[in-house]
């Protein structure tokens, strides 16, 4: 998964959808990851970070990236991953999103 977008604000926002084509409900995690070096991105929000998705059902996730004013560009990595009870398989889908800011 990779999106790119530009605004004219200091955030960007961006939807993902988080799809189930199983038979049953599952929870997943949505979850930023650390920058190379090991920090956390700030002024970086997802919503909802845990959520149930139904079977055969799509869902969406709202990613915000913040500080375009300080930075003009900034690229963060996104995972979305099932957890354990949910089967014997776990999944992990992650995607890099680059928000830019609009002269």
């Amino acid at each position: 998964m990779e999106k790119s977008g530009h605004s004219a604000s200091d955030r960007k926002g961006f939807y993902l959808n988080v799809l189930n084509e199983g038979k049953r409900s599952i929870l997943v995690d949505v979850e930023v990851m650390p920058a190379p070096d090991g920090t956390r991105p700030k002024a970086v929000k997802v919503q909802p970070s845990r959520l149930k998705i139904g079977p055969k059902s799509v869902r969406k996730i709202i990613l915000v990236i913040g500080n375009l004013d300080k930075e003009k560009q900034r690229e963060v990595h996104v995972c979305v991953s099932t957890q354990k009870h949910n089967s014997n398989t776990l999944l992990r889908i992650c995607g890099a999103y680059t928000a830019h800011k609009r002269h």
